[in-house]
């Protein structure tokens, strides 16, 4: 481009300038300002010369990474003893295949000879409920594990619940004796409570009869009118009652006991032998759970024995089931069975063929063989898992010629912790 070329563009873009800033107003300062034009020398290119020039680029460097590499401590100078380095600990005890778990109750902390003696307490507590139990649990407080279960009406002073509770329970019977029956007839009363104490989940304390008897009507040789038509103070039932199997998650609680029968009075033949003993067991279980409700059954077996001669022996045997309605645990209906049969009669009353069954255990001679089977519908209410009652009503579906039960009245009123 020549000079005058140049000069005329200068002048051109100068007045473009002008005119810009005239026509955006004179607060606003040029986009591109241009200082005056600077003379510059021209350049000369020699004939031939190539006026491109060769550009050569250089590749950029990787940049430098630094690793650090954490290694391990230098080890340290082994201590030094003025006496030498201490003796060395023994190894513990070995027991089992290398790699097994050591033994339950195995304290690496205490010495190998006291090692048995801590397994045996530390199962002897799980058995007994003294440790193991359930978290947050009170001293004396009934087992709640199994709330969604009732306790039996009938047959009370052998039916023993297997959980371990503590409660008051008033119960009032009335018997209505059969007219045909060659012993007595008319009616028998019995009006108590019953008192139970769980120490643990697992050990429990039952006073099973603490009341009082009576009979109305008339009784018939070889019975003695003056002993049996009477009222008194009955005889007296205690039971010390383990819970050896409880599975909440299954619904399953079973126990076992030794009942201990301890006579009392002559009147309404409560004074039989000097001792009756009766080991049991006990089982309950949830089942059939829908959204309409849930059975429970329960049973018990038991077999009485005398100290001497004088008691007839029993075998027992109970059968409960009931329906939680809705799963409310509040409406309960149920159907309990109960049977008894007398494997060896007394001798405290001779020629007599019939027995009293859980009521009065007259020591028949005769008797042996003498069975007494029952059926019992009834209805139990929870007003709260802490007071409750019941009702059952109960008939002989044997011979009720040969037993004192033509029809029973069973009620009771449960005050539980």
């Amino acid at each position: 481009m020549g000079w005058s070329k140049r000069w005329l563009l200068a002048l051109w873009l100068g007045a473009s300038g002008i005119m810009l800033t005239d026509a955006r107003g004179q607060d606003r300062a040029p986009a591109v300002r241009l200082g005056a034009p600077i003379t510059q020398a021209p350049v000369i290119v020699p004939a031939g010369a190539s006026t491109v020039q060769r550009v050569q680029f250089q590749q950029a460097q990787p940049p430098t990474h630094i690793v650090l590499v954490q290694g391990e401590a230098p080890v340290p100078a082994p201590p030094v003893f003025p006496a030498g380095p201490p003796p060395s600990a023994p190894p513990p005890a070995f027991s089992g295949l290398p790699g097994s778990a050591p033994a339950a109750g195995f304290n690496p902390n205490q010495q190998l000879g006291n090692q048995g003696t801590t397994q045996f307490f530390s199962q002897a507590g799980d058995y007994l409920g003294i440790t193991g139990c359930t978290p947050g649990r009170r001293w004396f407080q009934s087992d709640h594990g199994f709330d969604q279960m009732i306790s039996p009406v009938t047959n009370p002073f052998y039916f023993e619940d297997p959980r371990a509770l503590t409660e008051v329970r008033p119960i009032f019977m009335y018997q209505s004796i059969p007219g045909s029956n060659p012993a007595a007839n008319g009616n028998m009363f019995w009006y108590g409570t019953q008192l139970r104490a769980a120490f643990t989940e697992k050990l429990s304390l039952t006073i099973n009869k603490l009341g009082g008897i009576s009979a109305t009507g008339s009784s018939y040789p070889p019975l003695d009118p003056s002993a049996f038509d009477s009222n008194g103070f009955s005889e007296f039932w205690i039971t010390p009652k383990w819970t050896f199997y409880r599975d909440e998650r299954s619904g399953t609680v079973a126990a076992a006991g030794m009942q201990l029968q301890i006579p009392t009075t002559s009147n309404v033949y409560q004074n039989t032998g000097n001792l009756g003993l009766t080991p049991f067991a006990s089982v309950g279980q949830t089942f059939g759970r829908t959204s309409y409700g849930a059975f429970n059954t329960m049973g018990m077996f038991a077999y009485e024995f005398g100290a001497n001669n004088q008691r007839s022996d029993f075998l027992v045997f109970s059968a409960h089931l009931d329906y939680d309605i809705a799963n409310w645990h509040k409406i309960y209906p149920f159907l309990d069975l109960n049977w008894s049969h007398v494997t060896a009669g007394g001798n405290r009353v001779s020629g007599l063929n019939v027995e009293g069954a859980d009521l009065v255990n007259f020591g028949a001679s005769n008797s042996t063989g003498w069975n007494q089977l029952t059926l019992a519908p009834g209805l139990r209410y929870k007003f709260s898992e802490n007071i409750q009652t019941g009702v059952a009503f109960e008939f002989p579906i044997s011979s009720p010629t040969d037993t004192l039960l033509n029809f029973r009245l069973t009620l009771d009123v449960i005050f539980r912790y």
